[in-house]
């Protein structure tokens, strides 16, 4: 049997969807161009396929721009998320385990 895990977009999505049910489609429109420019920061050209598709340059600044284009939320709190809810899923998506091969961390 294999193990495997989520990538972090969707231990975002699935702890924050669950704890406050937030609307499944938005969230994931929000979180997307986020998780991106983290994994962007870690591993400079693995989404510039993805960048090229949607024109070029960062991947995580084209999900931006198509998002707001499309009128996307962009951010939590037009999700109606507080800062101090964000910070209480925290230790979940941290503790969603497995299969992220670039753990985040929290620094203050």
């Amino acid at each position: 049997m294999s193990e495997t895990g989520t990538a972090l977009h969707h231990k975002i999505c699935h702890v924050l969807g669950g704890m406050y049910d937030l609307p499944h489609a938005q969230l994931h429109a929000l979180m997307l161009p986020q998780t991106a420019a983290f994994i962007e920061a870690r591993a400079p050209g693995l989404l510039s396929p993805a960048a090229a598709i949607l024109g070029g340059g960062s991947a995580a600044a084209a999900l931006f721009d198509l998002g707001a284009k499309l009128g996307a939320p962009a951010g939590l709190s037009q999700l109606g998320l507080s800062l101090e809810q964000a910070r209480a899923a925290v230790p979940r998506v941290l503790a969603e385990g497995g299969g992220e091969p670039y753990p985040p961390t929290v620094s203050a």
